[in-house]
């Protein structure tokens, strides 16, 4: 066997472990929702089978015996075949992207592959008779047949075709999409081209090869932004929900203060009515439910509950504000108040004689730092993980069950932040928010 040959047959084989390979990651992540991937996947283990053909009929070429002799025809048939279907593949592969982009994209070019496609295989069939695309030598070498370009000539027409209907479609793609489907057109073309000219090299083979790798890792990328992108949409869609839940809930406590107010002192209760309602119409600047506003801002409708509170109970709640200087960052909208309300109702007013509130934002190397501390009653937790949930119940819909739970994802969600909680009983709760500095 010729060095050229080993050459050959060894870069194939490596070439049918990549298939095997790829094949399996398309299929083990799930990555074929999409029908390109399915296409995608099923070009691959095709262009495994065409690999394993076209070694085996170089072992065979040339080789004197009956065994030889039927491998040879059986791999050579075969390898027609599979580059027949694996053209199909690739057409129609490029229609699955294209009509993704493209819902006009018109059908009718996929049926004339079909039935190019369709000839190529009547001529296959037709050529033990005619020996039309091939025939073998007394010494069972493979010999190209006079008509052995029209074979090549049918699936260059029907890469042609795609190419030129890719054009229309051309402004609609974005450009990671139009390189991947030049590559994919390019390559074997560019191996068809040379084997036109060239005889004893299989490179039509390597070049749909290349071409079925380079969409792999085009599809892989293009579904992995795609996830993402999906990924960031949930999020998106769970942030509003999450603050659908937290808006009207904290506006729903500062009618509760007011109402308390009104029976206990009226004209307190007037100025925290004109209080609240400045209070909304600072609300209604902000494009509420996905929103991330500045930590002043945020601030400022903490400010509000905390004076209507302090309008009812009086010295019993005092606050210290530790902010100096102001970090500069933004922050979930009503991220902080539903944590202020926790320390003020289940901390500070179970004391007879009140508590602190300490509010403390910072600005380290790599993150901002807001703390909320109080020296209310406190809680036992049982362990880091589970403490959070064990005075805050996630499925309890009251002040506490909804505030903390959604302000947790509502960080990790929206800005890669973390909330953590340190509680003892009698010594107060310490709620520590970290937002990354991007």
């Amino acid at each position: 066997m010729s060095t050229w040959k080993s050459i050959q047959i060894l870069i194939e084989m490596n070439c049918v472990i990549y298939c095997v390979i790829f094949g399996i990651l398309l299929h083990s992540s799930r990555n074929t929702i999409f029908r390109e991937g399915k296409v995608l996947s099923y070009a691959i283990y095709v262009n495994a089978t065409l690999l394993i053909s076209d070694a085996l009929s170089w072992l065979a070429d040339g080789k004197a015996g009956t065994l030889f002799r039927v491998l040879a025809q059986v791999t050579n048939y075969s390898i027609y075949l599979l580059e027949f279907v694996l053209i199909l593949f690739i057409c129609d592969y490029m229609y699955s992207c294209v009509r993704r982009y493209n819902p006009a994209y018109p059908g009718w070019p996929r049926r004339l592959v079909y039935c190019i496609i369709g000839v190529d295989l009547l001529l296959l069939l037709s050529n033990p008779w005619t020996g039309i695309f091939f025939r073998f030598g007394p010494d069972n070498r493979y010999i190209r047949s006079g008509n052995f370009e029209l074979s090549m000539l049918l699936a260059g027409f029907c890469l042609l075709l795609q190419s030129l209907l890719l054009l229309q479609s051309w402004r609609r793609l974005d450009n990671s999409k139009r390189l991947e489907l030049i590559l994919f057109l390019f390559f074997p073309a560019l191996g068809a081209i040379v084997q036109f000219f060239v005889y004893g090299m299989s490179l039509v083979n390597l070049g749909l090869t290349l071409s079925t790798f380079s969409a792999f890792g085009c599809y892989i990328y293009h579904f992995n932004r795609w996830t993402k992108e999906r990924e960031l949409k949930n999020l998106k869609s769970q942030a509003y929900l999450l603050n659908s839940q937290i808006k009207p809930h904290f506006l729903f406590n500062c009618l509760n203060v007011i109402e308390a107010l009104i029976e206990e002192d009226p004209d307190t209760a007037i100025l925290a009515v004109n209080r609240f309602s400045k209070f909304l119409r600072i609300g209604m600047k902000i494009e509420t439910m996905d929103s991330m506003v500045p930590i002043t801002k945020e601030l400022e409708y903490v400010g509000a509950y905390l004076y209507l509170e302090q309008l009812r109970y009086g010295d019993k709640i005092r606050v210290v504000k530790e902010i100096d200087p102001m970090p500069d960052f933004r922050i979930p909208f009503l991220t902080l108040q539903p944590l202020v309300e926790n320390a003020v109702r289940h901390g500070i007013r179970q004391r007879i004689e009140g508590g602190t509130i300490t509010i403390h934002v910072e600005q380290m190397p790599d993150y901002y730092e807001i703390r909320i501390e109080d020296d209310g009653v406190g809680f036992l937790p049982i362990d880091t993980e589970v403490k959070n949930e064990r005075e805050w119940d996630p499925d309890n819909l009251t002040s506490h069950g909804v505030g903390m739970t959604n302000v947790r994802n509502r960080l990790v969600m929206m800005c890669g932040g973390t909330l953590t909680i340190d509680s003892a009983p009698g010594c107060g709760t310490t709620v520590t928010i970290r937002i990354p500095i991007v």
